[in-house]
């Protein structure tokens, strides 16, 4: 699957360029296949709050950029994967990147 059709996939969205699978189920085992585990790992064992520094950089950003609409519809999917999500909440969270992405609100779990 194209990273440029993981959304629409997951949107089924009736436009998309379909390649061999086209449901939600294959777009996110192929997140969680590499991607995901590999992001989460390394911002575990940093010792900052950023991927690759000290302070946020481009990579940051972009990581952000990929996994914010995926949070944003598909929460779910990251109680498994709570340093990506925590990293995207701060970024999304920022002044300078109001109405550029999703802001990204706490998990509440509902009680019945």
């Amino acid at each position: 699957m194209h990273i440029k059709n993981w959304l629409d996939h997951l949107d089924h969205r009736e436009d998309h360029d379909c390649d061999d699978f086209c449901d939600s189920d294959n777009a996110i085992s192929y997140l969680e296949s590499y991607l995901l585990p590999t992001i989460e790992d390394i911002l575990r064992r940093n010792t900052s709050l950023w991927l690759s520094s000290n302070k946020m950089t481009w990579c940051d950003l972009l990581v952000c950029c990929l996994f914010n609409p995926i949070i944003y519809h598909c929460p779910r999917l990251f109680d498994r994967y709570p340093n990506i999500f925590l990293h995207n909440k701060q970024i999304a969270q920022m002044d300078e990147f109001m109405g550029f992405l999703y802001n990204i609100r706490e998990k509440r779990r509902l009680s019945f």
